[in-house]
Protein backbone atom coordinates (compact mmCIF):
# COMPACT_ATOMS: atom_id res chain seq x y z
CA UNK A 1 0.00 0.00 0.00
CA UNK A 2 2.77 2.24 0.60
CA UNK A 3 4.33 1.79 -2.76
CA UNK A 4 1.30 3.09 -4.03
CA UNK A 5 0.66 5.86 -2.29
CA UNK A 6 4.38 7.28 -3.39
CA UNK A 7 3.97 6.51 -6.73
CA UNK A 8 0.58 8.57 -6.40
CA UNK A 9 2.63 11.05 -4.80
CA UNK A 10 5.12 11.25 -7.92
CA UNK A 11 2.98 12.14 -10.12
CA UNK A 12 1.17 15.20 -7.64
CA UNK A 13 2.93 18.09 -8.93
CA UNK A 14 2.75 16.94 -12.58
CA UNK A 15 -1.04 16.52 -12.34
CA UNK A 16 -1.72 19.54 -10.47
CA UNK A 17 -0.75 22.05 -13.46
CA UNK A 18 -3.27 20.76 -15.37
CA UNK A 19 -6.39 21.83 -12.44
CA UNK A 20 -7.02 24.52 -13.81
CA UNK A 21 -10.62 25.72 -15.11
CA UNK A 22 -10.37 26.16 -18.68
CA UNK A 23 -12.37 24.60 -22.01
CA UNK A 24 -10.31 23.09 -24.76
CA UNK A 25 -10.88 20.42 -27.06
CA UNK A 26 -14.78 21.45 -27.03
CA UNK A 27 -15.57 20.16 -23.65
CA UNK A 28 -18.54 21.10 -21.47
CA UNK A 29 -16.66 19.97 -18.53
CA UNK A 30 -13.90 22.26 -16.38
CA UNK A 31 -10.96 21.57 -14.35
CA UNK A 32 -10.90 22.46 -10.79
CA UNK A 33 -8.03 22.82 -8.55
CA UNK A 34 -8.74 21.49 -5.06
CA UNK A 35 -4.94 21.74 -3.94
CA UNK A 36 -4.20 17.83 -4.11
CA UNK A 37 -2.75 15.06 -6.43
CA UNK A 38 -4.43 12.34 -3.98
CA UNK A 39 -7.35 10.18 -5.06
CA UNK A 40 -10.90 10.87 -4.64
CA UNK A 41 -13.49 8.64 -4.45
CA UNK A 42 -16.51 9.92 -3.75
CA UNK A 43 -18.75 13.44 -4.85
CA UNK A 44 -22.04 14.83 -2.90
CA UNK A 45 -23.62 18.23 -3.07
CA UNK A 46 -26.35 20.33 -1.08
CA UNK A 47 -26.73 22.56 -3.68
CA UNK A 48 -24.43 23.87 -6.66
CA UNK A 49 -22.28 25.70 -4.78
CA UNK A 50 -21.81 23.36 -1.55
CA UNK A 51 -20.17 20.27 -2.04
CA UNK A 52 -18.27 17.87 -0.54
CA UNK A 53 -15.32 14.93 -1.66
CA UNK A 54 -13.66 12.39 -0.24
CA UNK A 55 -10.45 10.52 -0.60
CA UNK A 56 -7.34 9.07 0.65
CA UNK A 57 -5.85 9.38 4.27
CA UNK A 58 -9.32 10.26 5.63
CA UNK A 59 -9.36 14.18 4.21
CA UNK A 60 -12.87 15.77 3.24
CA UNK A 61 -12.70 19.03 0.82
CA UNK A 62 -15.56 20.94 1.01
CA UNK A 63 -16.44 24.26 -1.52
CA UNK A 64 -18.84 26.68 -0.69
CA UNK A 65 -18.73 28.40 -4.07
CA UNK A 66 -19.43 25.53 -6.52
CA UNK A 67 -15.84 24.59 -6.61
CA UNK A 68 -13.39 27.79 -6.89
CA UNK A 69 -11.81 27.00 -3.57
CA UNK A 70 -11.70 23.72 -1.28
CA UNK A 71 -10.99 23.49 2.14
CA UNK A 72 -9.01 20.74 3.74
CA UNK A 73 -10.82 18.73 6.48
CA UNK A 74 -8.52 16.47 8.12
CA UNK A 75 -10.59 13.89 10.03
CA UNK A 76 -9.52 10.89 12.40
CA UNK A 77 -10.05 7.74 9.96
CA UNK A 78 -7.08 6.48 8.30
CA UNK A 79 -6.90 5.39 4.87
CA UNK A 80 -9.00 6.18 2.06
CA UNK A 81 -13.06 7.04 2.76
CA UNK A 82 -15.28 5.99 -0.34
CA UNK A 83 -18.42 7.46 -0.02
CA UNK A 84 -19.89 10.85 1.65
CA UNK A 85 -23.77 11.14 2.26
CA UNK A 86 -26.39 13.96 3.35
CA UNK A 87 -29.79 12.71 3.65
CA UNK A 88 -32.26 14.42 1.87
CA UNK A 89 -34.20 15.45 5.58
CA UNK A 90 -30.80 16.29 7.08
CA UNK A 91 -31.43 20.02 6.29
CA UNK A 92 -27.80 19.90 4.97
CA UNK A 93 -26.73 20.09 8.58
CA UNK A 94 -25.98 15.99 8.73
CA UNK A 95 -23.97 13.90 6.86
CA UNK A 96 -21.89 10.55 6.75
CA UNK A 97 -18.83 9.14 5.37
CA UNK A 98 -17.32 5.45 5.74
CA UNK A 99 -14.55 3.89 4.21
CA UNK A 100 -11.34 1.54 5.45
CA UNK A 101 -10.73 -0.15 9.10
CA UNK A 102 -14.86 0.06 9.12
CA UNK A 103 -15.13 3.50 10.07
CA UNK A 104 -18.07 5.64 9.88
CA UNK A 105 -17.58 8.98 10.20
CA UNK A 106 -21.05 11.89 11.09
CA UNK A 107 -20.93 15.44 10.43
CA UNK A 108 -23.86 17.57 12.47
CA UNK A 109 -22.73 21.19 11.17
CA UNK A 110 -22.61 20.87 7.51
CA UNK A 111 -19.39 19.46 7.18
CA UNK A 112 -17.63 21.95 9.15
CA UNK A 113 -16.31 18.47 11.38
CA UNK A 114 -16.68 15.15 11.29
CA UNK A 115 -16.76 12.81 14.38
CA UNK A 116 -15.42 9.17 14.14
CA UNK A 117 -18.93 7.18 15.24
CA UNK A 118 -18.09 3.55 15.17
CA UNK A 119 -15.71 1.07 13.64
CA UNK A 120 -18.35 -1.59 13.06
CA UNK A 121 -15.73 -4.20 11.31
CA UNK A 122 -12.05 -4.24 10.49
CA UNK A 123 -13.48 -4.62 6.82
CA UNK A 124 -13.30 -1.92 4.10
CA UNK A 125 -16.57 0.12 4.17
CA UNK A 126 -17.57 0.90 0.54
CA UNK A 127 -21.44 2.77 0.41
CA UNK A 128 -23.00 4.18 2.98
CA UNK A 129 -26.97 5.56 2.56
CA UNK A 130 -29.59 7.18 4.82
CA UNK A 131 -33.03 7.37 4.09
CA UNK A 132 -33.53 10.03 6.97
CA UNK A 133 -31.56 11.10 9.72
CA UNK A 134 -31.91 8.26 12.04
CA UNK A 135 -32.11 5.43 9.44
CA UNK A 136 -29.09 4.13 7.39
CA UNK A 137 -27.07 1.70 5.92
CA UNK A 138 -23.60 0.52 4.68
CA UNK A 139 -22.12 -2.13 3.03
CA UNK A 140 -18.80 -3.03 1.88
CA UNK A 141 -15.92 -6.04 1.87
CA UNK A 142 -16.88 -9.66 2.18
CA UNK A 143 -20.87 -9.06 2.24
CA UNK A 144 -20.60 -6.89 4.99
CA UNK A 145 -23.70 -4.57 5.93
CA UNK A 146 -24.78 -2.81 8.46
CA UNK A 147 -28.23 -0.69 9.48
CA UNK A 148 -28.84 2.16 12.04
CA UNK A 149 -32.04 3.46 13.29
CA UNK A 150 -30.53 6.10 15.81
CA UNK A 151 -28.16 8.26 13.34
CA UNK A 152 -25.49 6.32 13.62
CA UNK A 153 -24.77 5.65 17.32
CA UNK A 154 -25.18 2.05 17.15
CA UNK A 155 -24.95 -0.13 14.39
CA UNK A 156 -27.04 -3.95 13.90
CA UNK A 157 -25.25 -6.53 11.69
CA UNK A 158 -27.36 -7.42 9.12
CA UNK A 159 -27.28 -11.10 7.07
CA UNK A 160 -26.58 -11.05 3.26
CA UNK A 161 -27.25 -13.69 1.28
CA UNK A 162 -24.02 -13.08 -0.68
CA UNK A 163 -20.23 -12.75 0.76
CA UNK A 164 -18.70 -10.97 -1.46
CA UNK A 165 -17.71 -7.62 -2.07
CA UNK A 166 -20.45 -4.81 -1.75
CA UNK A 167 -19.55 -1.64 -3.65
CA UNK A 168 -22.70 0.42 -3.78
CA UNK A 169 -26.50 0.92 -1.65
CA UNK A 170 -29.37 2.70 -2.94
CA UNK A 171 -32.66 3.39 -1.03
CA UNK A 172 -36.27 4.27 -2.12
CA UNK A 173 -37.32 4.40 1.22
CA UNK A 174 -36.53 3.02 4.97
CA UNK A 175 -38.24 -0.47 3.24
CA UNK A 176 -36.93 -1.19 -0.23
CA UNK A 177 -33.42 -0.48 -1.22
CA UNK A 178 -30.78 -2.34 -3.38
CA UNK A 179 -26.85 -3.61 -3.41
CA UNK A 180 -24.73 -4.41 -6.04
CA UNK A 181 -21.03 -5.99 -6.06
CA UNK A 182 -18.87 -8.04 -7.39
CA UNK A 183 -19.13 -10.91 -9.98
CA UNK A 184 -22.57 -9.64 -11.30
CA UNK A 185 -24.21 -8.95 -7.58
CA UNK A 186 -27.59 -7.60 -7.00
CA UNK A 187 -29.59 -8.36 -4.18
CA UNK A 188 -32.53 -6.13 -2.89
CA UNK A 189 -34.81 -5.95 0.25
CA UNK A 190 -38.52 -4.86 0.99
CA UNK A 191 -38.32 -5.00 4.98
CA UNK A 192 -35.34 -2.61 5.34
CA UNK A 193 -32.83 -4.90 5.36
CA UNK A 194 -34.49 -8.10 7.12
CA UNK A 195 -34.30 -10.26 4.57
CA UNK A 196 -32.44 -9.73 1.07
CA UNK A 197 -33.85 -11.29 -2.27
CA UNK A 198 -30.50 -12.02 -4.28
CA UNK A 199 -31.26 -10.67 -7.92
CA UNK A 200 -27.71 -11.41 -9.38
CA UNK A 201 -28.13 -12.30 -13.11
CA UNK A 202 -24.31 -13.12 -14.61
CA UNK A 203 -21.30 -13.56 -12.59
CA UNK A 204 -18.82 -11.67 -15.33
CA UNK A 205 -19.38 -8.33 -14.20
CA UNK A 206 -18.72 -5.72 -11.14
CA UNK A 207 -21.32 -3.47 -10.31
CA UNK A 208 -19.76 -0.26 -9.00
CA UNK A 209 -23.12 2.02 -8.63
CA UNK A 210 -26.59 2.38 -8.83
CA UNK A 211 -28.91 4.66 -9.24
CA UNK A 212 -32.89 4.31 -9.45
CA UNK A 213 -35.16 7.52 -10.62
CA UNK A 214 -38.53 5.43 -9.64
CA UNK A 215 -39.89 2.47 -7.69
CA UNK A 216 -39.15 0.47 -10.99
CA UNK A 217 -36.62 2.45 -12.86
CA UNK A 218 -33.09 1.80 -11.99
CA UNK A 219 -29.52 1.70 -13.70
CA UNK A 220 -26.34 0.26 -13.13
CA UNK A 221 -22.89 0.52 -13.76
CA UNK A 222 -19.29 -1.59 -13.73
CA UNK A 223 -17.34 -3.51 -16.33
CA UNK A 224 -15.34 -6.79 -16.11
CA UNK A 225 -11.59 -7.07 -17.64
CA UNK A 226 -13.01 -9.04 -20.77
CA UNK A 227 -15.61 -7.06 -22.05
CA UNK A 228 -15.16 -3.51 -20.89
CA UNK A 229 -17.80 -0.95 -19.46
CA UNK A 230 -21.41 -2.56 -18.80
CA UNK A 231 -24.44 -0.23 -18.18
CA UNK A 232 -27.36 -2.56 -16.94
CA UNK A 233 -31.11 -0.86 -16.26
CA UNK A 234 -34.13 -2.42 -15.09
CA UNK A 235 -37.63 -1.43 -15.19
CA UNK A 236 -39.29 -3.85 -12.77
CA UNK A 237 -37.66 -2.72 -9.21
CA UNK A 238 -34.38 -5.37 -9.79
CA UNK A 239 -36.57 -8.65 -10.97
CA UNK A 240 -34.33 -8.35 -14.24
CA UNK A 241 -31.87 -6.49 -15.41
CA UNK A 242 -31.34 -5.93 -18.94
CA UNK A 243 -27.41 -4.83 -20.15
CA UNK A 244 -26.97 -1.94 -22.24
CA UNK A 245 -24.34 -1.18 -24.83
CA UNK A 246 -22.22 1.44 -23.32
CA UNK A 247 -19.99 1.51 -26.07
CA UNK A 248 -16.37 1.67 -24.53
CA UNK A 249 -14.14 -0.87 -22.99
CA UNK A 250 -13.34 1.40 -19.50
CA UNK A 251 -14.92 -0.01 -16.37
CA UNK A 252 -17.52 2.30 -14.90
CA UNK A 253 -17.50 3.42 -11.88
CA UNK A 254 -20.80 5.28 -11.14
CA UNK A 255 -23.75 6.63 -12.52
CA UNK A 256 -26.51 9.16 -12.12
CA UNK A 257 -29.79 10.59 -13.33
CA UNK A 258 -31.23 13.64 -13.78
CA UNK A 259 -34.41 12.95 -14.84
CA UNK A 260 -36.56 9.91 -16.42
CA UNK A 261 -34.07 10.23 -19.86
CA UNK A 262 -31.04 11.72 -19.00
CA UNK A 263 -28.06 10.27 -17.00
CA UNK A 264 -24.27 9.67 -17.04
CA UNK A 265 -21.99 7.16 -16.04
CA UNK A 266 -17.77 7.81 -15.82
CA UNK A 267 -14.97 5.42 -15.30
CA UNK A 268 -11.79 4.91 -15.99
CA UNK A 269 -9.25 6.68 -18.87
CA UNK A 270 -11.34 9.98 -18.18
CA UNK A 271 -14.61 8.46 -19.10
CA UNK A 272 -17.94 10.14 -19.37
CA UNK A 273 -20.96 8.88 -21.36
CA UNK A 274 -24.09 10.47 -21.27
CA UNK A 275 -27.86 9.78 -22.63
CA UNK A 276 -30.78 11.37 -23.13
CA UNK A 277 -33.51 8.55 -24.13
CA UNK A 278 -33.35 6.47 -21.17
CA UNK A 279 -30.02 4.61 -21.86
CA UNK A 280 -31.37 3.41 -25.18
CA UNK A 281 -27.54 5.20 -26.47
CA UNK A 282 -25.38 6.45 -24.87
CA UNK A 283 -22.58 9.23 -26.48
CA UNK A 284 -19.27 10.09 -25.36
CA UNK A 285 -18.93 13.69 -23.35
CA UNK A 286 -14.70 15.18 -23.33
CA UNK A 287 -13.19 15.17 -20.18
CA UNK A 288 -9.81 16.20 -21.28
CA UNK A 289 -8.77 13.68 -18.50
CA UNK A 290 -7.14 10.17 -18.53
CA UNK A 291 -7.44 9.72 -14.79
CA UNK A 292 -10.02 7.15 -13.59
CA UNK A 293 -13.20 9.36 -13.19
CA UNK A 294 -15.07 7.88 -9.51
CA UNK A 295 -18.30 9.26 -8.95
CA UNK A 296 -20.60 11.74 -10.95
CA UNK A 297 -23.18 14.13 -9.28
CA UNK A 298 -25.40 16.86 -10.12
CA UNK A 299 -27.71 19.20 -8.65
CA UNK A 300 -29.85 19.81 -11.03
CA UNK A 301 -30.55 19.59 -14.96
CA UNK A 302 -27.33 21.41 -15.92
CA UNK A 303 -25.24 22.07 -12.66
CA UNK A 304 -22.33 18.58 -11.69
CA UNK A 305 -19.06 16.92 -10.77
CA UNK A 306 -17.43 14.59 -11.03
CA UNK A 307 -14.30 13.30 -9.16
CA UNK A 308 -11.46 11.02 -9.83
CA UNK A 309 -8.09 10.01 -9.39
CA UNK A 310 -4.72 12.11 -8.61
CA UNK A 311 -6.90 15.27 -7.79
CA UNK A 312 -9.02 15.17 -10.41
CA UNK A 313 -12.19 17.31 -10.06
CA UNK A 314 -14.92 18.48 -13.01
CA UNK A 315 -17.67 20.61 -13.53
CA UNK A 316 -20.14 21.56 -15.79
CA UNK A 317 -22.59 24.01 -15.77
CA UNK A 318 -24.01 23.29 -19.68
CA UNK A 319 -25.03 19.39 -18.93
CA UNK A 320 -21.33 18.51 -19.62
CA UNK A 321 -22.34 19.92 -23.63
CA UNK A 322 -19.81 22.02 -24.66
CA UNK A 323 -20.17 25.87 -24.57
CA UNK A 324 -20.13 27.63 -27.64
CA UNK A 325 -21.77 25.11 -30.20
CA UNK A 326 -25.70 25.01 -30.22
CA UNK A 327 -28.19 22.38 -32.07
CA UNK A 328 -30.31 24.61 -34.25
CA UNK A 329 -31.95 21.65 -35.55
CA UNK A 330 -32.89 18.20 -34.71
CA UNK A 331 -33.81 18.06 -38.48
CA UNK A 332 -31.60 14.59 -40.12
CA UNK A 333 -29.92 16.26 -43.23
CA UNK A 334 -29.19 13.57 -46.12
CA UNK A 335 -25.28 14.92 -46.15
CA UNK A 336 -22.30 16.21 -44.06
CA UNK A 337 -21.84 20.40 -45.11
CA UNK A 338 -20.13 23.15 -43.91
CA UNK A 339 -21.64 26.18 -44.64
CA UNK A 340 -19.75 29.71 -44.75
CA UNK A 341 -19.26 31.80 -41.74
CA UNK A 342 -21.45 34.78 -40.94
CA UNK A 343 -20.72 37.19 -40.63
CA UNK A 344 -18.08 37.44 -43.24
CA UNK A 345 -15.67 39.53 -43.05
CA UNK A 346 -16.15 39.82 -39.52
CA UNK A 347 -14.79 41.59 -36.03
CA UNK A 348 -13.93 39.44 -34.06
CA UNK A 349 -16.82 37.32 -33.40
CA UNK A 350 -18.53 34.78 -36.20
CA UNK A 351 -20.64 32.15 -36.94
CA UNK A 352 -19.72 28.54 -38.50
CA UNK A 353 -22.81 26.39 -39.33
CA UNK A 354 -22.66 22.57 -40.39
CA UNK A 355 -24.73 19.88 -40.86
CA UNK A 356 -23.83 16.27 -39.96
CA UNK A 357 -26.28 13.02 -41.68
CA UNK A 358 -25.83 10.73 -37.98
CA UNK A 359 -24.13 11.10 -34.63
CA UNK A 360 -20.43 12.30 -35.52
CA UNK A 361 -17.29 12.88 -33.48
CA UNK A 362 -16.39 16.64 -35.40
CA UNK A 363 -13.13 18.32 -35.44
CA UNK A 364 -13.10 22.54 -36.32
CA UNK A 365 -9.69 23.74 -36.71
CA UNK A 366 -8.79 27.22 -37.33
CA UNK A 367 -5.73 28.00 -39.95
CA UNK A 368 -4.04 31.38 -40.77
CA UNK A 369 -3.35 32.09 -43.85
CA UNK A 370 0.25 30.37 -43.75
CA UNK A 371 -1.21 27.11 -42.65
CA UNK A 372 -0.52 27.57 -38.79
CA UNK A 373 -3.31 25.87 -36.70
CA UNK A 374 -4.16 28.35 -34.19
CA UNK A 375 -7.52 26.50 -32.72
CA UNK A 376 -8.79 23.70 -32.21
CA UNK A 377 -12.23 22.23 -31.09
CA UNK A 378 -13.20 18.10 -31.08
CA UNK A 379 -17.02 17.85 -30.19
CA UNK A 380 -17.23 14.42 -29.26
CA UNK A 381 -20.83 12.26 -29.75
CA UNK A 382 -22.78 15.31 -31.48
CA UNK A 383 -25.98 13.90 -32.42
CA UNK A 384 -27.55 13.64 -36.10
CA UNK A 385 -28.84 17.70 -37.14
CA UNK A 386 -27.67 21.22 -37.41
CA UNK A 387 -25.18 22.91 -35.38
CA UNK A 388 -23.82 26.65 -35.31
CA UNK A 389 -20.04 27.02 -33.25
CA UNK A 390 -19.45 30.75 -32.03
CA UNK A 391 -16.08 31.49 -33.06
CA UNK A 392 -14.15 34.25 -31.47
CA UNK A 393 -10.89 35.74 -32.67
CA UNK A 394 -10.55 39.07 -30.64
CA UNK A 395 -6.88 37.53 -30.08
CA UNK A 396 -5.98 37.71 -33.78
CA UNK A 397 -4.57 40.14 -35.91
CA UNK A 398 -6.74 40.93 -39.28
CA UNK A 399 -6.07 38.71 -42.27
CA UNK A 400 -6.95 35.68 -43.70
CA UNK A 401 -8.08 32.66 -42.00
CA UNK A 402 -9.13 28.88 -43.30
CA UNK A 403 -11.26 26.84 -41.23
CA UNK A 404 -11.52 22.93 -41.91
CA UNK A 405 -14.42 20.39 -40.26
CA UNK A 406 -13.73 16.98 -39.83
CA UNK A 407 -16.38 14.36 -39.49
CA UNK A 408 -15.48 10.52 -39.79
CA UNK A 409 -14.99 10.39 -43.43
CA UNK A 410 -15.72 13.76 -44.57
CA UNK A 411 -13.21 16.69 -44.12
CA UNK A 412 -14.38 20.40 -46.09
CA UNK A 413 -12.50 23.58 -45.95
CA UNK A 414 -13.35 27.38 -46.33
CA UNK A 415 -12.08 30.81 -45.74
CA UNK A 416 -13.07 33.59 -43.67
CA UNK A 417 -12.00 37.19 -43.45
CA UNK A 418 -11.13 38.75 -40.02
CA UNK A 419 -11.24 42.71 -40.50
CA UNK A 420 -10.30 45.11 -37.67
Amino acid sequence: MKSIYNFRSILSAFILLFAVISHTNGSGWDHLNPNTGKWLYSAHFLNPNVGFVTGDDGEIFKTVNGGSTWSLITTSAQGPLYCVFFPAAGNNLIGYSCGTLGSILKTTNGGNSWTLLYSVTDSILTSIFFTDNFTGFVCGASGTLFKTTNGGTSWIELTSPVLKHLNTIYFLNDQTGYIGGNLGTFIKTTNGGTTWINQTTSQDYFIKSMHFINENTGYAAGGNIRTGGRIFKTNNGGTTWVSQTSGTFNHLQSIRFTDQNTGYTVGMAGTILKTTNGGMNWFFQVSNSIYTLRSVFFTGSDTGYIAGSYGTILKTISAGNPIGIQQISSNVPGDFSLYQNYPNPFNPATKIRFALPNNSDVSLIIYDVNGKMILQNDYRGLKAGIFEADLDMSGNSSGVYFYRLTAQDYSETRKMILVK
